[in-house]
């Protein structure tokens, strides 16, 4: 029974834990929880490391073996230094295995096919297939038989190092290790999580659930915003009261109907596409009601770039390196948080963490998935930069003296050198990296390279990717900068005007919320004191003026009211002698000036996502209650920046979309184990009471007024009030936390309406008739399992026992089938078959020439002349012709099935010497090859001029007979 493979795996996996945890607590003992939770992501990590250094000599066992050795030994010498791990930490991060686990194996079972459509499973599959055959790395390419494999395959050598070791096929361990890697990605973000909280004095239990729902369950903003306009839609139809739902809704209908609404506008072309425009961004594909929810849009938010998150994935099915490598990410973040807390004196183990352990990590992220591998070297630079000990402290000790010397300068000095050290010791990992991976790195052929300024992503499409974990560590930091009250609210409005004036050039949305920005101006405006409102009021009627006149067009005007506005705002705030609202002012003028670059270099993410960076750089550095999950944000918000100016050119795809996908799966993983730690805290913390406008508390009470003057402050820094109730009035505290609870709650459910949507649809949608089966014309009706290959099996029986014969051959046999092309790749434009390079994927054989994007990883002229090959050996009435190629690419078997008849006119092969037809299956024929009786170049000069002789001699013959 296959499913008792789900046991067997989940025992395995428990005992790796088991073993490796007190390993874990020995080096991560600086954590809080000492790593506790981190067992099986670290026993994980050494499973690969091990595996890919001694696979360089013998691949398989031997691998296993040696990790699990290093793995007993460390734990064995752990326990004998009293390295006890808590069992709290430990059991709760292996049931969210558990839980995560189950879940893709439900989702895997409903679907569980390796095929050709939506993604890349055939690579996957083979690649699999591959390592399960492989005596030695790297392993041969599937796809380009007799060279190395160029592409990463640290993540698939792992999951077929867990096969052998629960004794799986590959069929089965595609989809058990999709789950196993699921599950490792939400118990790491659950442990370290948890371990960053406890740090912190935050819930650690509810952090890491928090950081764990965030990272595999949450989606993006773009369903909510598409069951929005549903919404909005409906309340744009005429009033009626036709039921209590009706009546409920019409304060809302009358809202939509008086608000301008000419910036959504629903637009169906003469394709007859229907889309809803929005602020000058397109939402495609709309769905007409909630039956009709489809998981795909979700992943293509950002015009030309992918925006998959890990539930998407998942569900998805691809065993992608992109997938495989958050584990192992968030383990090295997690050692970059042991040295974060490491005492100062400890000079030796944080030199171990910085140049042996992250090394080890980022060269084993290289293999696993390269994207990947700079991350860890980005996470040193922000944690050696920003920790409390100076990252000199690592260096040699003349050398730190002398660093130390120039940082006590001044505190431009100290802000400098760490900076400056902080870049070096990234370089000094990076290399390390590199050479810790370098039989991977040696031999690879690349047409990447790096290129500059790339299409721009617009406001709302970063706000629809990355608006939940903005909005939750806008509130963690505002909680947290303790300004003076006055001065925030004179900053922000500033703020707030300087941003809406520069984001009505951008995206135009003056005409349909003048009446919206008018209200919550003058809302702000009134929270200001009595002294400032005039001023406040006197901008808002510039700005007025200022949209008025860009809406008619009249820019010059604009940009002249605007900046007049702006300039006499800041100006009689400046007149202030308190330092406090100074830094408010300019801290405003800086986001404004910001803004102004936005607009100038048509880059949105210097407003949405820069300040964030900057804030949570100033807040680390002036130590205000934060801790490493800042340093999460600031890999996370400085990765989305970077991509919005640098990118990778290559052929997987045009421009940069194939690095916002890639480096988007790690902004997600760093910003949902940090998101987890800041929504525990906001949500339940006691808000500040200078965050309480006095307008709304009415006015202090006397012993707040006298411990106010007499300089009293409370716990959090705050003036001494009665906690906020003035005179009896409301306690605007109490309300803020409720608040705060509430928004937490309806960003979770609305986070979590991808994932209800999605999982329905995919478990009502499967198992059924089979896509692949549809497509080529043939029926099947699915059932559940984990088996990989049944869709070709149902669909396709002929040719599924065709390749399951030949993968019974025993080595790497070369197989020649036809390559695919742009016709045949994703099985697009109905090809004879789905099983597309389907000998080569679900068998790991080599093959000459397989799936056309095999070229993007060696070189366009090599796969080209392959294609041509394989064409000769098809088509060739030569028999010498064909032998050359069988010769050249040392083949074993020749594959003729239904793809190979529709592009081919294939000749006898079995009239050739040396080949033989040794199996039939319907319209599926295997021949063998028996290079030793292959007609040779000499033999066939022979044979042609014994032809060409008897040719000569008949023709007089004939011709007398005839004459």
């Amino acid at each position: 029974m296959e499913y008792t493979l789900v046991l067997v795996w989940l025992a395995v996996l428990a005992a790796l834990a088991a073993a490796a945890t007190p390993f874990a607590t020995l080096l991560l003992s600086p954590l809080p929880d000492r790593g506790s939770g981190l067992g099986l992501p670290v026993a994980i990590a050494v499973l690969g490391v091990a595996s890919y250094w001694v696979g360089q000599v013998a691949f398989g066992w031997p691998g296993i073996v040696v990790a699990l050795l290093v793995v007993l030994a460390g734990s064995a010498y752990a326990l004998s230094r009293g390295h006890v791990p808590e069992r709290g930490p430990a059991v709760e991060a292996f049931v969210v295995f558990v839980v995560g686990f189950a879940l893709v194996v439900a989702v895997r079972a409903a679907d569980a096919a390796a095929d050709p459509y939506a993604g890349e499973k055939m690579l996957d599959f083979g690649l699999l297939a591959t390592l399960y055959r492989a005596p030695a790395l790297p392993p041969e390419d599937m796809w380009f038989a007799g060279d190395r494999l160029q592409y990463y395959y640290g993540g698939h050598m792992i999951a077929a190092q867990l096969g052998r070791l629960t004794g799986t096929a590959p069929a089965y361990a595609y989809n058990l290790a999709l789950a196993a890697y699921y599950g490792l990605t939400v118990a790491a973000a659950y442990g370290l999580g948890r371990s960053v909280a406890l740090a912190r004095g935050i819930s650690p239990r509810r952090a890491g659930v928090l950081g764990a729902f965030l990272v595999g369950v949450a989606s993006n903003l773009s369903t909510p915003a598409r069951g929005l306009i549903l919404l909005v839609q409906h309340l744009q139809q005429p009033i009626t009261f036709s039921g209590p739902v009706d009546v409920l809704l019409a304060p809302l209908r009358v809202l939509f109907l008086v608000v301008p609404n000419d910036t959504v506008q629903v637009v169906t072309p003469e394709s007859g596409g229907r889309f809803v425009e929005i602020f000058g961004y397109q939402f495609s594909g709309l769905a007409v009601s909630a039956d009709a929810f489809g998981y795909w849009a979700a992943s293509r938010v950002i015009p030309w770039t992918i925006n998959e998150f890990p539930l998407f994935a998942y569900l998805n099915g691809d065993l992608h390196a992109h997938m495989m490598s958050p584990p192992l990410l968030l383990v090295a973040a997690a050692f970059a948080f042991a040295y974060w807390q490491a005492p100062a004196d400890a000079v030796w183990r944080k030199r171990a963490y910085l140049f042996a352990a992250a090394p080890a990590l980022g060269g084993l992220l290289a293999v696993v998935n390269t994207w990947s591998f700079p991350s860890v070297a980005g996470i040193v630079a922000l944690t050696t930069a920003f920790a409390a000990t100076h990252p000199a402290s690592v260096l040699p000790a003349p050398v730190a003296d002398r660093v130390r010397a120039v940082a006590d300068a001044s505190r431009v000095h100290e802000e400098v050198s760490r900076l400056v050290v902080a870049v070096v010791l990234a370089g000094v990992v990076g290399a390390l990296s590199v050479a810790f991976a370098l039989p991977f790195f040696s031999g690879a052929t690349s047409g990447q390279y790096p290129a500059l300024l790339p299409d721009r992503s617009s406001l709302v499409g970063l706000v629809l990717v990355h608006g939940a974990f903005l909005l939750v560590t806008v509130a963690y930091f505002l909680d947290r900068s303790r300004v003076d009250r006055d001065a925030l609210e004179t900053g922000l409005l500033v703020a707030i005007l300087a941003t809406l004036a520069v984001a009505n050039l951008v995206v135009g949305w003056v005409g349909a919320n003048l009446v919206v920005v008018a209200i919550a101006g003058v809302l702000g405006a009134f929270a200001l004191e009595t002294s400032f409102r005039d001023r406040a009021f006197v901008a808002l009627g510039v700005l007025a003026l200022a949209a008025f006149a860009a809406y008619h067009g009249s820019m010059v005007a604009f940009v002249a009211a605007g900046g007049a506005a702006l300039f006499a705002l800041a100006a009689a705030l400046l007149d202030d002698d308190r330092p406090e609202r100074r830094a408010a002012v300019g801290l405003a003028v800086a986001v404004a000036t910001l803004a102004g670059v936005a607009w100038v270099l048509d880059a949105t993410v210097l407003v949405a996502v820069v300040p964030v960076l900057l804030v949570g750089m100033v807040l680390l550095r002036l130590r205000r209650d934060v801790g490493f999950e800042v340093v999460l944000v600031l890999g996370a918000t400085g990765l989305v920046t970077l991509v919005e100016f640098v990118y990778v050119a290559e052929r997987a795809g045009p421009g940069r979309l194939n690095t916002v996908f890639k480096l988007y799966w790690q902004v997600w993983v760093m910003w949902g184990v940090a998101g987890g730690v800041m929504l525990a805290d906001v949500a339940s913390r006691a808000w500040p009471r200078w965050l309480v406008s006095p307008t709304l508390a009415r006015a202090p009470t006397a012993s707040a007024r006298s411990a106010s003057a007499d300089g009293g402050i409370d716990a959090d820094g705050d003036p001494e009030t009665d906690g906020g109730r003035a005179g009896g009035g409301v306690d605007w505290g109490r309300v803020l936390r409720v608040g705060s609870t509430v928004g937490a709650v309806v960003l979770l459910v609305s986070l979590s309406l991808y994932g209800g949507f999605a999982l329905v649809g995919h478990f009502e949608a499967n198992p059924s008739q089979h896509w692949v089966c549809s497509r080529s014309g043939e029926t099947g009706q699915g059932e559940w399992t984990l088996d990989a290959k049944d869709w070709s099996e149902e669909c396709y029986p002929n040719q599924a026992a065709a390749i399951e014969w030949l993968n019974d051959r025993e080595g790497r046999p070369v197989v020649v089938e036809a390559p695919t092309t742009g016709r045949y790749l994703y099985g697009s434009n109905d090809p004879a078959s789905g099983l597309v390079s389907g000998v080569s994927s679900h068998t790991g054989l080599p093959t000459i020439a397989g799936w056309a994007h095999a070229a993007n990883y060696h070189t366009q002229a090599e796969w080209d002349a392959r294609v041509a090959a394989v064409e000769t050996l098809y088509e060739t009435g030569d028999a010498s012709e064909r032998a050359t190629v069988l010769r050249e690419y040392d083949v074993a078997y020749v594959y003729v099935g239904p793809n190979e008849r529709s592009r081919y006119d294939v000749a006898d092969l079995a009239a050739d010497p040396g080949i033989e037809r040794v199996q039939r299956w319907g319209d599926v024929v295997v021949y063998a090859v028996d290079r030793g009786a292959l007609v040779d170049d000499e033999t066939a000069s022979d044979a042609d001029a014994s032809t060409n002789a008897s040719v000569a001699v008949t023709r007089p013959v004939v011709a007398s007979l005839l004459g």
